[in-house]
């Protein structure tokens, strides 16, 4: 094994080393400056290059004697280098050649000073030795070998060996090492890059030709010269001609050679007769004779000019490259031959990489789609290419060239149904753009430069002034020879013509190609309209039941691609702002309104409306094409509103000298848009042939069919919703025939309690008899057994009414309680407890689906430790270790799609069902017409029963019980949805059809969210649309409301649109005036109507309309686009019945009475009164219920027979149509009715945490009136509560809190906040109302789930203050009872103290403690270890905190800024100087690493120094002027004199240094001002001193400043005088985190003692040496005045109220409160025996129960006896312990 290892990379070596080899010939003949010894090696290389390229045996002949000759001049180089770098050898090279050291350094002899720089020098030559060396030495035998041709016999071993590598078998897995399993991955790796290589080898050989043309196009567009220029002219001219390629590239190989040859000896520095060539060209300029140099460069013009910079292979990149690109084709191609001489087989038909595959399957999966299209993508889309070319091309130019483009676009567009005539126009289009492409070129380069004397331009004088005459010959690309004014041309110019050219071959093989790439004609409509399901030749994917990955991408093209096009439109017709943009708007509102019309209609009707939209987009390319003239030449001479309308900007500003700010209109935008109308028009132009191909016809009859089918979609919705509200009315008889009899026996029961007596109130409640628990005798026991399992049942009616939030809450718990009275909802309880634990199974990471024994042959496939070493044991586990890591981490992430998927599918299965049902019937209707007979499987799956009662609503009879398996059979069927798919296809599909079945509420969040985001009038209509009208509407919003979305919606977009314009004022933005209005003032109109002008206007906007306008779409294929009111159906209805048959005269005179009065309900009564049988079946309405009928009924018959109604009446029926709405919103005949209060009062709680926090309170007044409405069940209360509560929270959010606060709502995060979970409050109010409250109202939530959880949840509930006593006291207003405010909270009480012993007892049952167990240590010390670590934790709490927040936490506070203030006693102050931050410097890490450096043996220092870090030391350099004049009145002078006189001093004078550190306050972030002072008595001498400086201030005496001689310094006659002061400024500072006070700090060194302060005394001369005023400073050096503050960390903003309270505080406020209540927890235990540790509270429980069931049925009476029970039993121990003890 390891010599064919071996032997395959020797194998490999040989074949390509020679590739090495010619790579580092290459680089030593281009890398660097040209020398003598490069230009051989350039020599060798093109000997080289042509003869591989012409001559492919003459190559293999003289390979060898390439190599040696190459091999002995590189040693002779090396030789040559390497001994020229001695100090004796240059004076010998120059003797012997005559050359001096510039010529030697171009023959490439040059000594090099550093080490490096030679072994870079050398290196080259080296490495270039050492390949040539191996492939002469080593491998060249062998290469010769492997290029001859193949012998016949070797063509035998070729077939031999390729039939054995199709039969060759892998050895098991399970008897290999894990080195086999890496050998035969290895094996596989390379077989698959083999596979690879192949592919890669066809592309090469198909297209590499393609690359070469693009090669030299690309070469001699990057610079433009005479040289280069030929090249172009050539290929260009010879590109259709396909056979002359071979001779083209051979000469185009020797014309490189030489011109590199020539380059390189151009570059050499001996070679000087560059300058000579130069002409000196004299001509006149626009305005006379041209100023500034005239010489031109004929060398550069030719191409031969001297490189810039020290890379030759920079220089001529491009010429290089086009010689590599020939190679390497040449080599591929004899490849080719080489490989079909071996393996016998022929050359390709076409050039397809994967030849197996042409147009037969391209419908079988997805990779087979993928190589068909690479195979044939031109064939079948090349005229498109070449379109798309020329719309980039003008996109790339705009200039007089790109009209020319445009035109010949036009033509060839309009003609795109004609193949022949487009033939030959193409014909002569390519002709044109080849002429106008070598004109473009010759224009860049210009005449030759020699022309210049004797010829010039005629359009010398083109345009009025010089920049527009720049500009003219820059649109006309016209050259001139001292104007930059050609531009560069672009590579897509070229590919114009190229694509054009492949497009001519690919017709002039298409008869070829067909039998390959299938038939690629364009299909015209009326062909397409003539297409039934049965002669569709293609398969039709809409209705294949498992789709693959294709099917699914074939149904996003053909079905949903169309509104991304419909995107596109949009977004083009809103970037930019222009008249050609209302065509965009006005063609997507049609496609949007008119779509599924326009598609169900005729596809050549189809086609035609398509196209006049394609035609419209190239209009806007052609005509902002042509007027880039205007804005590109003539900018500062048109109209500034023209410009904005029509959108005229200049796109390549730069090109025309134009600066980006000098617009004369003020535009800065620099785009006329025309990218976007290219790929409006790419995007439209797919559209089309998807519209024009036999897929598409599929979905088009897809969608026939679906509106053909809506109906069955509405019935199945209808009777769905129906079948739901009959079971509920059917299960509430029920459950009130239940409670009706447990009411009977409950009364029959407590009867004789009070019969001889009448008792009053307190005396049920604090009665004795014991009679009301004869239960408790033994002798009774057995009769009243039979009373508890009804009392049970009651109650836990009562309960599920409390507990349930979903629909029929009232009836699931009694349901499944007695199975005689089980219908769906029992289903679905058992789907949902299925659907829990399948949902816990997943969320624990566990799947039941799963087969444990799945991994058994990777099991058994892994290799035992003993067969290999340990290391790789060990390496096998790691990787074991990381993989098992990796699938439990996808295993979990799997599991969390899994559970949202099937949440998801729970919500919506019952819809989902629908579609599915509908989509089958679709198929079969489908199947049938095209002949085919129909899926019975389908039919079967259609039919069956128990997915028709999951789906439709065709519930059995609940009389019957539900049939055997049927919840299984439902969780069987959601799980169905996608089961055998991945999870993130069930994920996604789970959103999908989420997104599908909910599309409304998508709908109203988006809506929503808009009006959050904008907060205009604007956007405020259709928010309140839906508050008001669609969340009303029952069973969903009509068709009224969705159109009415979409006009608005339309409308809106209209409005912003025109208001988007610049001239209208409020949208300039350089305007200083509309600036500062738009940032203070609220109401700003532009803001508040939603008309100002903003970035990505138009987004919200077009999510809103796409969102509604698709949920349209699909309520119109599942039929509920046209569905209406129930009280519709009512009017309806009795419609029926009126334009039923005319009776006949037998029927009339049989219905007539004696008096001949027609009989009520007879067929003429209802035929002449309709309203008469109306109220007869309506007639328990109140009276405007009937108004509001009749009126319905009225209009409905008067549309019926065409009359048309007064205009009082229609004023009446309008203004009454918002009274007959919600009428019938609270008078309902079919509901679901759901409490959703829990909900609704949850995001009540939080908004009002916001509003507390946000604004202030007014939060609790709305809780109070919703929990009022809730317990009195008052759904018209609710009605108008709900309509006042928006009116007010619109007004005062969007008209009031503004003016309020100063900003708009839209810039208000809090108010945004809190109105979006506003909004989901008044979708969950508006759903409460639609469905209407259930029987009996959730009182006490909070207390439903005994576990836990539910406990934790009610501990929290209970610390909350006042929370629950309000929530209680607010239960006992608004419930009917008889029972007091103290009796209603001792009732309360006794349910909590029920609810808590009932939860303690339900943990108890899931985890049993048998007897004599000890308690487990390890509970006890974890419970015991987290109590303890509490209580440490809160008593260490208030110094851990403080300690966190000032140290590790906080942040330095350093010094913004310091005042000083130097005075004397009370005399004038002397100096004050104010120091800012820019005067103030942090320390670095070094500088503090330097001070601690200071102290090394100082324990002092350095622990205070250990306090600090390098953040919190800063420098203060303090200013030494003063910033006040010392202006001391004369008087006070005289004083001061004698003060200083003293002798001896009785009175010394004081002076004081006061300074003002100024720093951030962290608690507002304002500034905070810490204070210190110094101060000290004058000595002897400093009053003598100040003497002599202040008498020499009075006589003017002193030291003038040499450089200002009206500066003085006062002092004696000859020199200046210094008042100093000893220790009085000191060098340390100290800021306290919590003082205001600064510290000076001493550590007890004398190097850091309180410094001296020198003060020194000067003052402005006049021109007569007096004195006009004085001033102060600090004397003293550089430095001395400086000091080093060290600051404390403070604790950030957000910490800094704990910070304030202090530890102290933190102790009262935190550890006493928490230690009390720790205490109390454990406190008076013994207290609460009695009463905690019940052996069962089960009847306690039941007992209220039916106290509160009682009082919701309004049986008083009994309330007050069940009552007086209950308080009975806490005043009577012995009867509480019997009444609670356990049965055994």
């Amino acid at each position: 094994m390891k010599e064919a290892s071996e032997s395959k990379i020797y194998q490999a070596m040989c074949k390509y080393w020679i590739i090495v080899v010619t790579a580092n010939h290459m680089f030593m003949a281009f890398s660097g400056r040209p020398s003598g010894i490069k230009i051989v090696y350039m020599f060798l290389l093109f000997i080289f290059i042509h003869t591989f390229v012409t001559m492919w045996p003459v190559w293999k002949k003289i390979l060898k004697v390439y190599l040696m000759v190459t091999e002995v001049f590189t040693i002779a180089a090396l030789i040559a280098v390497y001994t020229f770098q001695f100090e004796n050898i240059p004076p010998l090279w120059k003797n012997a050649t005559g050359f001096n050291d510039a010529q030697l350094r171009d023959f490439g002899l040059y000594q090099e000073k550093r080490q490096y720089e030679l072994a870079a020098l050398m290196m080259p030559h080296t490495i270039f030795l050492l390949c040539s060396m191996v492939q002469l030495h080593y491998v060249n035998e062998e290469f010769l070998r492997l290029i001859r041709d193949p012998t016949p016999e070797a063509i035998a071993n070729a077939a031999k060996a390729k039939a054995a590598a199709k039969h060759k078998v892998k050895d098991p897995k399970h008897h290999r090492s894990a080195m086999g399993h890496a050998r035969d991955i290895l094996y596989e790796a390379q077989h698959k890059v083999s596979r690879r290589m192949v592919y890669l080898h066809r592309f090469l050989l198909f297209h590499l030709e393609k690359i070469v043309y693009i090669t030299v196009m690309w070469a001699a567009i990057s610079t433009a010269n005479a040289q280069r220029g030929i090249l172009l002219i050539v290929w260009i001219l010879l590109l259709p001609y396909k056979k002359l390629h071979w001779v083209l590239g051979t000469l185009t190989c020797l014309y490189i050679s030489v011109s590199l040859i020539v380059n390189m000896f151009m570059q050499l520095s001996f070679v000087t007769f560059h300058d000579s060539l130069n002409i000196e060209c004299n001509i006149e300029d626009y305005s006379g004779p041209r100023k500034g140099s005239n010489v031109l460069d004929q060398m550069k013009w030719l191409g031969f000019q001297r490189m810039e910079g020290d890379q030759f292979i920079i220089h001529v990149q491009g010429l290089v490259s086009i010689v590599v690109m020939i190679m390497f084709e040449r080599a591929v191609g004899r490849r080719e031959a080489y490989l079909n001489l071996l393996n016998n087989t022929p050359s390709y038909v076409v050039t397809s990489i994967f030849p197996i595959i042409n147009w037969r399957h391209a419908d079988i999966n997805l990779t087979c789609a993928v190589k068909y299209y690479i195979n044939f993508f031109f064939y079948n889309f090349g005229l498109e290419v070449c379109y798309v070319t020329t719309l980039l091309t003008i996109l790339a130019t705009q200039d007089l060239f790109s009209i020319f483009y445009g035109i010949m676009f036009w033509i060839s567009f309009g003609m795109r149904k004609k193949t022949t005539a487009l033939r030959k126009y193409f014909h002569f289009q390519i002709v044109v753009l080849t002429l106008m492409y070598i004109w473009i070129y010759l224009s860049s380069i210009g005449m030759p430069p020699f022309l210049c004397p004797k010829v010039n331009y005629p359009w010398i004088k083109l345009g009025t002034t010089k920049e527009q005459h720049t500009r003219l010959l820059v649109w006309l690309n016209l050259p001139e020879f001292f104007v930059d004014s050609s531009r560069s041309l672009h590579i897509l110019e070229f590919f114009q013509i190229f694509f054009l050219v492949m497009q001519q071959n690919s017709w002039r093989m298409k008869h070829l190609l067909k039998d390959y790439g299938g038939d690629n004609a364009v299909l015209i409509g009326s062909r397409l309209d003539e297409v039934t399901v049965a002669t569709n030749p293609t398969e039709n994917f809409v209705i294949i039941r498992h789709k693959n990955s294709l099917h699914k991408i074939k149904i996003f093209i053909f079905e949903y691609f169309s509104w991304l096009t419909l995107v596109i439109v949009f977004w083009t017709g809103t970037t930019q702002i222009s008249l050609y943009c209302l065509g965009y708007l006005v063609g997507f509102f049609y496609m949007i309104f008119k779509q599924q019309k326009v598609i169900m209609g005729s596809v050549r009707v189809l086609i035609r409306t398509w196209y006049f939209m394609i035609l419209y987009s190239t209009f806007v390319i052609f005509a902002k094409n042509v007027m880039q003239l205007g804005p590109c030449v003539f900018r500062d001479d048109l109209n500034c509103h023209a410009r904005e309308v029509f959108i005229m900007f200049c796109s390549y500003s730069e090109r025309y000298k134009y600066a980006t700010d000098d617009d004369s209109c003020g535009f800065t935008n620099s785009s006329s848009g025309l990218g976007w109308d290219i790929t409006c028009f790419i995007f439209l132009m797919i559209q089309l042939r998807i519209f024009s191909s036999y897929e598409f016809l599929h979905v088009r009859e897809d969608m026939i069919t679906s509106v053909n089918i809506a109906h069955l979609g509405y019935e199945m919705y209808n009777n769905l919703i129906e079948s739901d509200a009959k079971q509920r009315v059917s299960e509430e008889s029920a459950c009130i025939e239940e409670i009706k009899h447990t009411m009977s026996r409950l009364k029959a029961s407590n009867a004789g309690l009070y019969v001889a007596t009448k008792p009053g109130h307190y005396d049920v409640i604090r009665g004795d008899n014991s009679s009301m628990f004869s239960e408790l005798n033994p002798v009774s026991a057995e009769s009243k057994s039979e009373d508890k399992p009804e009392s049970e049942k009651a109650s836990d009616v009562l309960e599920s009414g409390k507990g349930q939030e979903g629909p029929n809450v009232r009836f699931s718990s009694f349901s499944s309680q007695d199975p005689t009275t089980v219908g769906t909802d029992s289903h679905r309880d058992h789907l949902k407890r299925l659907l829990a634990l399948r949902a816990a199974e997943i969320e624990n990471g566990e799947d039941p689906t799963d087969d444990p024994d799945l991994d058994s042959s990777s099991a058994e496939s892994t290799p035992t430790p003993h067969e290999d070493s340990k290391a790789k044991v060990i390496c096998l586990k790691i990787y074991t270790i990381l993989k098992s890591i990796f699938l439990s981490l996808l295993g979990c992430l799997s599991g969390i799609m899994k559970w949202v998927a099937l949440k998801l599918n729970l919500w919506c299965y019952k819809y989902r069902n629908i579609l599915r049902k509908l989509e089958i019937q679709k198929a079969i209707i489908s199947r049938e017409a095209a002949g085919a007979a129909p899926d019975a499987d389908a039919r079967e799956r259609l039919m069956q029963s128990d997915v028709d009662n999951a789906s439709d609503g065709s519930l059995p009879d609940p009389s019957k019980g539900p049939p055997p398996g049927a919840s299984l059979h439902h969780f069987e069927e959601l799980e169905g949805f996608d089961q055998t798919k991945h999870p993130v296809v069930q994920f996604i599909n789970a959103l999908w059809f989420f997104y599908i079945i909910k599309g409304d509420l998508i709908c109203y969040i988006l809506i929503i969210a808009n009006l959050t985001m904008t907060a205009s009038l604007l956007s405020m209509v259709l928010p309140l649309a839906v508050f008001f009208w669609a969340t009303f509407a029952s069973p969903r919003p009509t068709k009224k409301f969705w159109t009415f979305v979409m006009l608005y919606l339309e409308l809106v977009i209209c409005i912003r649109f025109v208001f988007q314009f610049n001239f209208f004022y409020w949208n300039d933005h350089t305007d200083p005036s509309i600036a500062h209005e738009r940032k203070t003032n609220p109401y700003w109109f532009p803001y508040f109507i939603g008309i100002d002008k903003w970035k990505n206007w138009m987004v919200m906007d077009l999510l809103q309309l796409f969102t509604v306008v698709f949920h349209v779409n699909v309520i119109k294929q599942m039929g509920l686009w046209e569905v209406r009111g129930f009280s519709d159906n009512a009017i309806e209805e009795v419609l029926r019945k009126t334009m039923c048959d005319q009776p006949s005269e037998q029927q009339m005179l049989a219905e007539a009475d004696e008096t001949g009065s027609m009989k009520p309900g007879s067929a003429l009564d209802i035929q002449r009164n309709p309203f008469s049988q109306l109220t007869r079946e309506h007639n328990d309405l109140p009276l405007i219920g009937r108004i509001i009928l009749k009126m319905k009924l009225t209009a409905s018959l008067t549309k019926r027979e065409g009359i048309t109604p007064s205009f009082s009446q229609r004023a009446i029926h309008t203004l009454m149509l918002p009274v007959m709405f919600y009428w019938e919103v609270l008078h309902q005949r079919i509901t679901l009715v759901t409490d959703v209060y829990v909900y609704m009062v949850t995001v009540d709680i939080i908004n009002t945490i916001i509003v507390v926090f946000g604004f202030g309170a007014f939060g609790f007044f709305m809780i109070f009136l919703d929990r009022a409405l809730y317990l009195k069940k008052n759904l018209a209360g609710r009605l108008y509560f709900h309509i006042v509560l928006m009116c007010f929270v619109h007004g005062w959010l969007f008209f009031l809190l503004p003016g309020t606060n100063g900003s708009p709502f839209f810039v208000n995060r809090i108010a945004q906040t809190w109105y979006s979970l506003k909004c989901i409050y008044f979708l969950l109010s508006a759903y409460q109302i639609r469905v209407g409250y259930p029987l009996i109202v959730n009182i006490n939530f909070i207390t439903k789930h005994h576990s836990l959880k539910g406990l934790i949840a009610f501990k929290i509930y209970k610390a909350i203050p006042f929370i629950p006593e309000l929530g209680s006291i607010m239960n006992w207003m608004f419930t009917t009872t008889t029972l007091d405010l103290t009796h209603w909270m001792c009732l309360w009480t006794i349910e909590h103290s029920i609810f808590e012993i009932k939860c303690w007892r339900t943990m108890a049952k899931k985890a049993p403690v048998p007897r004599g167990r000890i308690f487990p240590q390890k509970n006890k010390y974890i419970v015991g270890g987290i109590l303890v670590t509490f209580a440490i934790s809160v008593c260490w709490f208030p110094l851990l905190s403080m300690n966190i927040i000032l140290n590790i936490v906080g942040i330095p506070n350093n010094p913004t800024g310091m005042d000083i203030q130097v005075g004397m006693d009370t005399f004038e102050q002397l100096m004050t100087a104010v120091t800012d931050n820019a005067s103030i410097t942090e320390y670095t890490e070094e500088d503090y690493n330097k001070v601690i450096a200071q102290y090394p043996d100082d324990a002092r220092a350095r622990k205070f120094l250990n306090e600090f870090d390098s953040t919190q030391l800063t420098d203060i350099n303090m200013i030494t002027e003063s910033q006040s004049l010392w202006t001391i009145s004369p008087p006070q002078k005289m004083l001061l004199i004698d003060r200083l006189s003293q002798i001896p001093i009785t009175t010394p004078l004081q002076i004081y240094f006061r300074w003002n550190v100024k720093r951030s306050d962290p608690r507002d972030g304002g500034i905070q001002y810490a204070t210190g002072e110094t101060s000290a008595y004058f000595t002897q001498e400093n009053m003598d001193s100040m003497k002599v400086i202040v008498q020499a201030s009075i006589a003017g005496t002193g030291l003038k400043d040499p450089g200002n001689k009206n500066i003085i310094t006062f002092g004696s006659q000859t020199q200046a005088t210094t008042l100093e002061i000893a220790d009085m400024m000191p060098k340390f500072l100290h800021l306290t985190a919590t003082s205001a006070a600064v510290i000076p700090v001493d550590l007890g060194l004398p190097a850091i003692e309180l410094k001296a302060l020198s003060l020194s005394l000067k003052g402005h001369l006049s021109t007569t040496d007096e004195v006009e005023s004085m001033w102060w400073e600090l004397a003293g050096a550089k430095g001395e005045n400086m000091m080093v503050c060290y600051s404390d960390k403070v604790s950030p903003k957000m910490l800094q109220p704990i910070v304030d309270y202090g530890v102290v505080g933190l102790y009262l406020g935190v550890v006493l409160v928490v230690g009390n209540i720790f205490r109390n927890l454990y406190a008076g235990l013994f207290r609460k025996i009695q009463l905690g540790q019940l052996q069962q509270v089960e009847k306690l429980h039941q007992l209220l129960n039916d106290i509160s069931l009682v009082r919701e049925l309004g049986e008083m009476n009994l309330e007050e006896d069940l009552f007086g029970k209950l308080v009975y039993a806490y005043r009577s121990p012995e009867t509480l312990l019997k009444f609670t003890k356990k049965n055994l």
